[in-house]
């Protein structure tokens, strides 16, 4: 499977309340750590409640949510400090997964992150729906090994024909509906929403102004915000 960036949208289908991570286990590949200068990685590792190698997630992680909290909660009683940041993203090139950990080491330097934004604006619920829809498509994908990219758009296309299907869909909407989108990505108060604009920005028409959206919901206060942001603006800056 070419994993390329769409595979990485495992870890938004991973991160929603309607996935139970045990539908998307595949094995553990990496366990990285960032930020780690002067902490014993070792004592770290040794604390996780996964190790390279396992099926991940474990059987017992409810969610993605309770499986973070445990992380950072034994990353803490290992070093003493809280973590970063914990992410856990499909797929590396065998098909596993990885976990990244952000430590407050000497080498760890933190970003200063725009303020949360106030505006009530929203977007309505069709485009609700497409993201839901293409996430849906996109986990059955995944589970059956079929989630390959297509090179060469500026835009993120899968060869399996229902999640390309919803990725077209996307791509139509985020065309028809530039203006909206652009204004829910910098002053939209729901963070979700955010989320969703950013993933459309990079739909939508390649040019100065959406990749300045982009450029700045990557220092959103939100991660999911701010994960969906680069992931657009990694397919931007590989496309032919």
């Amino acid at each position: 499977m070419n994993i390329r960036w769409i595979s990485i949208w495992a870890m938004i289908v991973f991160a929603t309340p309607r996935a139970r991570p045990a539908d998307i286990r595949k094995q553990l590949g990496e366990v990285e750590f960032f930020g780690h200068k002067n902490f014993d990685l070792t004592a770290v590792l040794a604390v996780l409640p996964f190790h390279e190698g396992d099926l991940f997630p474990p059987a017992k992680a409810d969610s993605t949510d309770e499986l973070k909290r445990q992380v950072k909660e034994r990353i803490k009683q290992a070093t003493g400090r809280e973590p970063t940041g914990v992410w856990f993203v499909c797929c590396d090139a065998k098909e596993r997964w990885m976990a990244h950990n952000g430590l407050p080491g000497e080498s760890y330097q933190a970003l200063a992150f725009h303020p949360n934004p106030a505006g009530d604006i929203r977007l309505p619920k069709a485009a609700l729906a497409l993201r839901q829809q293409f996430e849906k498509s996109l986990l059955k994908a995944l589970m059956k090994g079929v989630a390959a990219q297509d090179g060469g758009a500026s835009y993120t296309l899968t060869n399996d024909p229902a999640a390309r299907k919803a990725e077209l869909a996307i791509r139509e909407y985020a065309l028809q509906n530039e203006t909206l989108i652009f204004q829910v990505l910098a002053f939209s108060a729901n963070a979700r929403h955010r989320a969703i604009a950013a993933q459309m920005v990079g739909y939508g028409r390649q040019s100065d102004e959406p990749i300045d959206a982009l450029v700045r919901a990557s220092l959103d206060p939100d991660d999911e915000v701010r994960s969906d942001a680069v992931r657009a603006l990694g397919v931007l800056a590989s496309a032919k």
